[in-house]
């Protein structure tokens, strides 16, 4: 047997040789767009913001995100608008949400019958560990802000603030002193069924509400640029 007909590409006896460009134009799945390339600055931006996005799970001004990221807004959007370009081009279960000059991460709409029953599932099960503790923070600290609650935690909060206010356990009012954040405290639902008529009747809400305030984010200094979360 001879050598060519070992190649990963068959040819015929007398063809000429297949260049490395068209090699790799052979190898290629058929239907699947080819990704440009990406300046590695540029891709290490992105996938900062996207981090961003994932971890603030809320609508967050491009201001701000120009703010944290150090960069003008014209070089923010930029950055933005090829994240959202790439999130669709790869067919990614997440999409860019914008409303003005806001964005957000949201679910892919053809996974919506997924994520609803997800949704559906989680409400006829028990309040799982980490709910708990969610509710216990709220509790014992309100009123607390969703970036506090992660603080505490180390973790993205939102999914479990959801289905904590859709189960009428917690409530949540504006900030009167911050645009776009919300402060969660526990609904006179949950303190009837706790059997009590405010908070600081919690059992040791004192010592519990001291400890968890010793968890909690140190205050940022206010910067004039940069609104303050």
């Amino acid at each position: 047997m001879s050598l060519d007909a070992l190649s990963p590409i068959a040819r015929e006896p007398d063809a000429p040789p297949v260049s490395p460009e068209e090699t790799v134009a052979t190898s290629m799945t058929p239907g699947v767009p080819e990704t440009p390339a990406q300046d590695p600055e540029a891709k290490r931006k992105k996938a900062i913001i996207e981090a961003v996005l994932f971890s603030y799970g809320a609508p967050i001004a491009v201001r701000r995100i120009a703010g944290i990221m150090e960069l003008s807004e014209d070089a923010t959007r930029q950055l933005l608008e090829k994240l959202r370009e790439d999130l669709e081009r790869e067919g990614r279960g997440i999409r860019m949400l914008r409303a003005g000059e806001e964005v957000e991460l949201g679910s892919w709409p053809e996974a919506t019958p997924w994520v609803q029953k997800l949704f559906k599932e989680d409400f006829k099960e028990e309040l799982t560990p980490a709910s708990l503790e969610t509710l216990a923070i709220v509790a014992y600290r309100a009123p607390i802000s969703r970036a506090e609650i992660d603080f505490i935690r180390g973790v993205n909060s939102s999914f479990i603030l959801r289905s904590l206010l859709i189960r009428g356990l917690i409530t949540r009012d504006p900030d009167p002193h911050r645009h776009n954040v919300f402060l969660y405290k526990p609904s006179f639902d949950l303190l009837k069924l706790l059997g009590v008529t405010a908070q600081e009747e919690l059992p040791d809400h004192e010592t519990l509400s001291k400890k968890i305030s010793e968890l909690a984010m140190p205050e940022a200094p206010e910067a004039s640029n940069v609104p303050s979360e």
